[in-house]
């Protein structure tokens, strides 16, 4: 079941989901699945239900496209789709990553410069694509 809980008042959220995860019958082995904007927002929701309920467990925190790409999944079982999405962020960390260096246009002449600096370039590129 998805429950949509909104507001501007980010412990006015805490307060609400911590009272309806309260009250949920729910398979105590099943996690609950939160989407979040950032990871940070995440471990803090976390850190927070804890403070609020003197633990926190079983709480998974996605972000937005790791939730599409299990709906993705699950109305698309015939197509056989990877466990983790092409645009999972490491996936696109590497490509980045790779295909960086080779950009030498104008609109990049700051990065190249950036890359280009002392240090080790690879960690450098890694960094920034990161």
């Amino acid at each position: 079941m998805i429950q949509l809980l909104q507001s501007n008042d980010m412990s006015m959220l805490v307060d609400t989901f911590v009272k309806q995860d309260q009250l949920n019958d729910q398979d105590p082995f099943l996690p609950t699945i939160i989407v979040v904007q950032s990871v940070g927002i995440g471990q803090w929701l976390k850190h927070q239900v804890a403070l609020h309920s003197g633990i926190a467990a079983n709480i998974e925190c996605i972000l937005p496209v790791e939730l599409i790409w299990r709906l993705y999944k699950g109305v698309l079982p015939q197509q056989q789709l990877p466990e983790l999405s092409p645009f999972n962020r490491e996936f696109i960390t590497w490509r980045i990553t790779e295909i960086l260096p080779e950009f030498r246009t104008d609109d990049f002449d700051s990065i190249q410069t950036y890359l280009n600096g002392k240090g080790d370039k690879t960690l450098r590129t890694y960094q920034l694509s990161n």
